[in-house]
């Protein structure tokens, strides 16, 4: 707003009232809200597809099938296009215009898209998306740390710009994109990534891989993978699991932690940009090839990433996707060196861990010597 008191229009902005591309135009024409009864749809429902354990079931369905090409993602899409099948008998079948938005809900999560609107997806899935607006305040509110870990996410959508199909941020909302980057570094380091956790985490998921039969019959069909839940399946587990597993899930839910977290580093996401996936993953092999017998494994962020994709992020800090104050678009360096030095430092974790059962104090030690070892040289 300038001093008389006239709106200023910002400019290289998109024109949202007609983009030029059938899929929008067709049904901005109908009616506005069409639109954003669309990407309501796929925001609201683009996590359905997540099996019990989320993302340590999609890991565990990857690993038994050799063939690491599911995402739950994928079975949101066939969820969200079947829904007319699970809807009760008792309720009225959906209308056309229902099933177009369902059939454009899916186009969003899929980013079947034109280029125009892609930001659309990128509303839903990117590195400030609405999904973290919403499940970081909502955790930080369950799990206790409301100093740390809530965002100003009515300040974030304010700032939201499109240019060139492109999700933008004007340079007045970086106080907002700030608060939120630190509020998902304290989640992620304190919460999603506790020691505690990512040690459950691992029991789960040695659990699962036992069971290659059970994962293939889940998922088998849409209507199968919705009968599992996370009870259900740990206690179906405990009774009817093969090989060890029936005592992993007995121990799960007597709180029996089979893993402890013994040496940690954290790494900045700005150093990661310059390692090859492929070096982590071999200091992964060596340690836990060097440690067999205390069954040491080795966790770290690149390898099973939990709500927040790395490569994703590491994009996002090297694109021109600020707005400064004459209209230029600019990557975050020059909005905020701050800032920027702030992300690029995004500590991701790297832990290592070995059995409770099987842990000396000698081995343990020289399997932390060489954990900090193999770390400090990237």
């Amino acid at each position: 707003m300038n001093k008389s008191g006239e709106i200023e229009k910002e400019e290289n902005l998109d024109d949202l009232t007609n983009t030029g591309c059938d899929w929008w135009d067709d049904n901005i024409n109908k009616d506005p809200a069409f639109i954003l009864e669309v990407v309501r749809i796929a925001a609201l429902m683009h996590d359905v597809g997540h099996g019990p354990f989320s993302h340590i079931f999609e890991q565990a369905v990857n690993q038994t099938r050799g063939n690491p090409d599911f995402r739950h993602e994928q079975m949101s899409v066939k969820l969200i296009k079947s829904i007319g099948d699970f809807i009760s008998p008792r309720a009225p079948s959906l209308t056309e215009e229902e099933n177009e938005i369902i059939r454009l809900a899916a186009d969003v999560l899929q980013k079947k898209l034109p280029e125009k609107l892609h930001f659309l997806s990128e509303l839903i899935d990117s590195p400030i998306d609405v999904d973290k607006l919403d499940y970081v305040n909502r955790d930080a509110y369950h799990a206790g740390p409301l100093e740390y870990g809530m965002i100003d996410y009515e300040r974030v959508l304010d700032g939201l710009r499109v240019s060139n199909g492109k999700l933008l941020y004007s340079e007045s909302s970086i106080g907002a994109v700030d608060r939120t980057f630190k509020a998902l570094e304290y989640m992620y380091s304190n919460v999603y990534y506790h020691k505690t956790c990512r040690g459950v985490d691992l029991q789960v998921f040695e659990m699962l891989i036992s069971n290659k039969t059970l994962l293939e019959e889940i998922m088998e069909n849409e209507k199968e993978y919705l009968k599992w839940s996370d009870d259900k399946l740990l206690y179906h587990i405990r009774d009817n699991g093969e090989k060890d597993s029936k005592k992993l899930a007995d121990d799960l839910l007597a709180r029996r932690l089979k893993y402890k977290s013994v040496a940690e580093r954290k790494l900045p996401i700005g150093r990661l940009m310059h390692l090859a996936k492929a070096g982590l993953e071999q200091i992964k092999q060596k340690l836990e090839k060097d440690f067999t017998d205390l069954n040491a494994k080795v966790d770290h962020f690149s390898v099973s990433p939990v709500r927040l994709d790395a490569k994703n992020l590491v994009n996002w800090l090297k694109s021109k996707i600020f707005f400064n104050r004459e209209g230029e678009l600019v990557e975050l360096r020059e909005v905020s060196p701050l800032l920027y030095i702030a992300v690029e430092n995004f500590g991701v974790v790297a832990r290592l861990y070995v059995d409770r059962q099987k842990a000396t104090d000698t081995q343990v030690g020289q399997a932390k010597q060489q954990f900090y070892s193999e770390f400090s040289s990237l």
